[in-house]
């Protein structure tokens, strides 16, 4: 619910963000640590690894960051097999003062058709609806 909330007030430009001073590093550990035992429960290797580059105190809003790599985490564990990995990267940013976050797995991917809609209201994307429509 708070998700679909979150999506409504960024939508409508209503979004309070609440920027402070943290530790991305500590932060990536408790994420880790957060869906490390999801990912060995299907044999699946999760890492995660800060660039040298990237300060490890950053000003940003950390809920967000949290919100957002969850999600992307969340997702690339329910779709990669057994056996796989994700990969999680922080990296510099191609903008002044920015961050790169990348989440990278051995899932099956997001098939051409279904890649659309993929930002369009309340679209998801399924094991049942990967199948080519033809």
């Amino acid at each position: 619910v708070n998700d679909i909330l979150d999506y409504y007030q960024i939508k409508n430009k209503k979004i309070r963000l609440i920027m402070m001073e943290f530790n991305l590093k500590d932060k990536l550990q408790e994420i880790h640590q957060l869906f490390e035992v999801q990912a060995q429960m299907k044999n699946i290797t999760l890492n995660m690894k800060l660039n040298d580059i990237v300060p490890q105190d950053i000003y940003s809003e950390p809920t967000r960051i949290t919100q957002i790599l969850n999600n992307f985490i969340s997702n690339a564990i329910k779709f990669t097999p057994s056996g796989g990995n994700i990969d999680v990267y922080v990296c510099e940013g191609t903008k002044p003062q920015s961050i790169r976050f990348e989440v990278r797995d051995t899932g099956e991917g997001i098939p051409p058709h279904i890649t659309e809609n993929l930002f369009c209201d309340f679209t998801r994307s399924t094991k049942t609806n990967f199948s080519n429509p033809d």
